[in-house]
């Protein structure tokens, strides 16, 4: 009984001294027991929120689907971008949520075939030059709401070549410049109809392809 009752006291004391010994430990400044107390008072504000809320404050939110009523841009995958879609891994066009609505959001496709706008097919596609002169592609359902002069936004072809153009447009103008307009477009009463597209086929204003 008494071999008992010493250990008991020898154990005590060790923990005693070795309690002690963090405490006062010159390594954390003697600051040991003040870090253990905040560390729990932190524990006990984290257990509060979570009985006020119901949610762990160190849980994330699931990130929110990227569509229509979540971008205001273009959804790039799952993430929300800015407009251009020009660096976009899932496609360099830009297909519009809805058709007809001034500066909408929308997501990038890889061609305006595979564009869903609203229940809408807009399978042409416009490009446009803007203030940048880099060439972003927007999808529509109609070449004629595509630019037709380098003011409204059409990219300039200057040596009139086609092959400066998106993949379905054509370089038409005269010397006094030349501009690039999307197969199916009936600009200044010249149309479209058998120039050369960018991809070397032929222009077939009637249906807006670019074939043999």
């Amino acid at each position: 009984m008494r071999r008992l009752v010493l250990g008991v006291v020898a154990f005590s004391g060790a923990a005693v001294s070795a309690a002690g010994f963090l405490a006062c430990s010159t390594q954390n400044g003697g600051a040991a027991g003040a870090v253990d107390a905040s560390m729990a008072d932190a524990g006990m504000q984290a257990d509060v929120m979570m009985e006020a809320t119901g949610v762990r404050a160190d849980v994330q939110e699931e990130p929110q689907p990227c569509n229509e009523q979540t971008c205001g841009g273009a959804c790039c995958g799952g993430q929300c971008i800015p407009r251009n879609c020009g660096l976009c891994d899932a496609g360099s066009t830009f297909c519009p949520f809805e058709i007809g609505i001034f500066n909408i959001g929308g997501y990038c496709v890889g061609g305006c075939n595979a564009c869903d706008a609203g229940g809408v097919a807009a399978p042409v596609t416009c490009f446009n030059c803007g203030s940048s002169g880099v060439p972003a592609g927007t999808c529509s359902t109609d070449p004629t709401s595509c630019p037709v002069t380098v003011d409204g936004g059409a990219c300039p072809c200057a040596s009139g070549d086609a092959g400066e153009c998106g993949s379905t447009q054509v370089c038409a103008g005269s010397d006094a410049g030349f501009v690039c307009l999307t197969c199916g477009q009936d600009a200044g009463g010249g149309g479209t109809d058998k120039l050369t597209c960018a991809n070397r086929q032929t222009c077939h204003q009637a249906t807006s392809s670019c074939g043999p």
